[in-house]
């Protein structure tokens, strides 16, 4: 997983780690500066807005099965 800086192509349900909480959560709606965010901390779900400068989105690079060599 690598972290990126909010903006570009972001979708609803994105997994982010916030810095201020130095937790994980997922966007539920985006915004062009804030966004609504929902995380868990100390077993409380947090729904809350976020400057999108609070938070990187995390993306996980997956290979295709498709580019392993047939047999």
């Amino acid at each position: 997983m690598r972290p990126r800086r909010a903006g570009g192509e972001m979708s609803s349900g994105d997994k982010i780690w916030i810095h201020s909480e130095k937790v994980y959560g997922e966007v539920i709606s985006y915004g062009a500066h804030v966004s609504v965010v929902r995380y868990i901390k100390d077993k409380t779900v947090f729904e809350t807005y976020l400057e999108n400068e609070e938070f990187d989105i995390v993306e996980e690079i997956k290979y295709p099965e498709f580019w392993e060599e047939e047999n």
